[in-house]
């Protein structure tokens, strides 16, 4: 009696196939992590690169914002230094700085000298007649008892209210012969030609900037009709604005936050030098 042959393994159960499905499989999971390795090493460099380009952006921004308050403030300078304010009666300052005012109207809008209590003496506008009754106190400004100290010193920028434009104050001592300060002098600024020089530069579609002080509140917009409805409010829990009123300058990392406006963001700061 011949034997009935037995019936072939089945393809599926075979050796060869299972080790090509296994193969297969690995190769599958292989391509899989490395697909997303790469897509994930992409994010990441494309969220390093937008995190220094917006590092550059802000050093850029306060760099030509501290240059511009730089210059102006020595301008301010060298006019108290060249015309003697010092030496000369209130009548011949309000003379002096008619014609200051003049020859630097791009830039000057107002001065006002102090007297060591406080007290303005004179206050002079391109814009504005002061009467005397107008003229006030401005013994505990803060910016009145550094000039008073001999430091120079910058204010916030804010909307002028004669002038209607972003305006910054620009305090120095007047010193006399002996080196001791006499008076003090206010010079009102206007920056309209600084923001419009820093408005050129390219933030992106979606890119913004505002400017804090150390306490975190906003005394400046990118945006000059949000000057009004955003000055002297505070941004929040922002990464950022928490490590600058903090003075960590140096503590900033890239993380993605929400910002300001609301939407998820990469921001970085930089300390604008020669103000706080």
């Amino acid at each position: 009696m011949i034997r009935k042959p037995d019936s072939p393994v089945p393809v599926k159960k075979s050796i060869a196939t299972r080790l090509i499905f296994a193969v297969t499989f690995l190769v599958l999971i292989f391509i899989l992590v490395v697909g997303i390795s790469l897509i994930w090493i992409a994010h990441e460099q494309q969220y390093q690169n937008v995190y220094k380009y917006q590092d550059k952006v802000s050093e850029e921004i306060g760099f030509i914002i501290s240059q511009y308050i730089s210059d102006t403030s020595d301008q301010l300078t060298v006019f108290v230094t060249s015309s003697r304010l010092s030496q000369m009666s209130v009548r011949e300052q309000k003379d002096a700085i008619i014609d200051f005012l003049n020859i630097r109207k791009g830039i000057f809008s107002e001065c006002t000298i102090l007297a060591p209590d406080g007290e303005e003496l004179l206050k002079v506008s391109r814009y504005y007649t002061y009467l005397p009754d107008e003229l006030q106190n401005r013994s505990q400004d803060n910016l009145f008892t550094r000039a008073l100290q001999g430091e120079t010193s910058t204010s916030p920028i804010y909307l002028s209210q004669n002038t209607g434009l972003l305006s910054i104050d620009l305090v120095i001592p007047i010193k006399d012969t002996k080196g001791n300060v006499s008076q003090i002098l206010i010079g009102t600024a206007s920056i309209i030609h600084l923001w419009f020089e820093i408005n050129a530069i390219d933030m992106g579609e979606t890119g913004y900037f505002y400017i804090v002080d150390r306490n975190g509140t906003i005394i400046a917009d990118q945006e000059i009709s949000q000057v009004l409805n955003r000055y002297g409010t505070n941004p929040g829990a922002i990464p950022p604005v928490l490590l600058f009123a903090s003075g960590e300058e140096d503590g900033l990392s890239e993380s993605v936050y929400t910002g300001s406006h609301g939407e998820e963001v990469i921001g970085a700061f930089s300390p604008i030098k020669g103000t706080d």
